[in-house]
């Protein structure tokens, strides 16, 4: 009989704190994405040189903060059936891989849709469901930070898991982020006051009625069916107070509805945003940010985007400097935090300097709306409301309407709506 393996959690101040000891424990090494070019290949060719195949390849198997990079192949059906036959000796058929994928709550049309076009919520929970299949064959589960990507309703798909592996024997290491917990676990104090009223009331406007985006067939690598997200709103025009904050389930289409407000999609009906005066596309920042410095630092970043505009540029870096005082304040006033977590001043290279370039950037463009997903992740929750906390302040002075996508909805408690 395996003896129960009590489940280690380990949480960390900072994002580059936890990676370290994620990386370190499980072998894994991915290349730095905050810190310019330079860095970067530094990182790659430290991994592609040092790079050794573990001489127990079944023994850990880990999900990264990001669950995609947990996943090989490019369909659900390809991932999940290779990890069933590597335990059973037999590939799987498909109903096999359609109870797999439905006992996570995801649909059996998943199967054959491409990864890429999963919410980050249905990749996790893909991650999960491989994780379930390669059990009675690994020996170690590492995880970082499920519960950004889930609805609290699909929480417990997390602790199946870990109780399977648990009671299988097997060693568990969870790593998290300060303020993150396990589902059953209590909430910590939230410090930093969210509210903004002594900057004033804004209020930004939403215009629609029943629109619908399409995603068509596509026959090439192999056949994915056609899908559709309707959005159905009862009144034609709503007056929202800024900030918003967006919650709902996997895969409901939060992200899909950012990208349209933001002018990314097209459906096939009007949906408009005003705010302040102005009327246009509104502005996104990803959950996964890192990517959309386009491999730069911070700085290079910033200098990079407004390269033929002087003004621009220096608003930016201007605006940039008053978040990051704005953070660091909130730091020096809260003695849990520890005080080098928001980063290098003279060259900015953590995700929290990289967050701040990013918003930045979009607020300096005067869009009538900034749309935040998940603006929590890879961040501790002291570092998160701080950030927030100064991204309202400045969108408010700019009149810039602004919208949180959390599924962390507890983390943001104080917002002003």
């Amino acid at each position: 009989m395996n003896q129960i393996q009590p489940v280690v959690v380990r949480t960390f101040d900072t994002d580059e704190d936890r990676l370290r000891a994620f990386f370190s424990a499980t072998g894994i090494s991915a290349p730095r994405l905050t810190a310019g070019k330079a860095e970067f290949f530094r990182g790659f060719n430290g991994w592609l040189w040092n790079y050794s195949a573990p001489s127990a390849p079944n023994e850990l198997l880990s999900i990264p903060p990001d669950p995609s990079l947990a996943i090989a192949f490019p369909y659900p059906f390809e991932e999940l059936a290779s990890a069933i036959a590597l335990c059973s000796g037999t590939y799987p058929d498909a109903a096999t891989v359609a109870a797999l994928l439905e006992s996570f709550g995801l649909p059996n049309a998943l199967a054959t849709r491409p990864v890429g076009v999963l919410s980050g919520g249905e990749r996790l929970l893909l991650a999960l469901a491989k994780a379930t299949a390669l059990h009675p064959v690994t020996a170690k589960l590492a995880i970082c930070s499920p519960t950004h990507w889930l609805n609290s309703s699909r929480l417990r798909h997390v602790k199946r898991v870990l109780d399977l592996y648990a009671t299988s024997g097997r060693a568990v290491d969870v790593y998290l982020l300060n303020g993150e917990v396990l589902p059953g676990s209590t909430v910590p104090a939230l410090g930093t006051n969210l509210s903004t009223e002594a900057d004033g009331s804004l209020v930004w406007q939403l215009t629609f009625g029943q629109s619908t985006v399409s995603f068509p067939e596509a026959s090439f690598p192999r056949y994915t069916a056609s899908s559709s997200i309707t959005y159905r709103h009862p009144q034609q025009d709503s007056r929202l107070a800024s900030p918003t904050l967006l919650v709902g389930d996997n895969g409901v289409g939060k992200s899909v509805f950012a990208k349209i407000l933001a002018g990314l999609l097209r459906p096939d009906g009007e949906i408009r945003v005003a705010c302040g005066g102005s009327r246009g596309p509104a502005r996104l920042i990803l959950q996964d940010a890192l990517p959309q410095l386009f491999g730069r630092s911070t700085n290079e970043y910033l200098q990079t985007v407004f390269r033929y505009d002087d003004k621009g540029r220096e608003e930016a870096i201007e605006l940039y400097r008053s978040l990051e005082d704005a953070v660091r304040a909130e730091v020096v006033a809260q003695p849990s935090i520890r005080q080098d977590a928001v980063g290098n001043q003279e060259h900015p290279d953590s995700v929290l300097q990289a967050r701040l370039a990013l918003i930045a950037e979009r607020l300096v463009s005067r869009p009538p709306l900034l749309i935040l997903d998940e603006p929590g992740w890879c961040l501790s929750m002291p570092l998160a409301r701080a950030l927030l906390h100064a991204a309202c302040i400045e969108a408010r002075r700019r009149h810039v309407g602004l919208i949180v996508i959390s599924h962390l909805d507890s983390w943001w408690d104080g917002l002003d709506s």
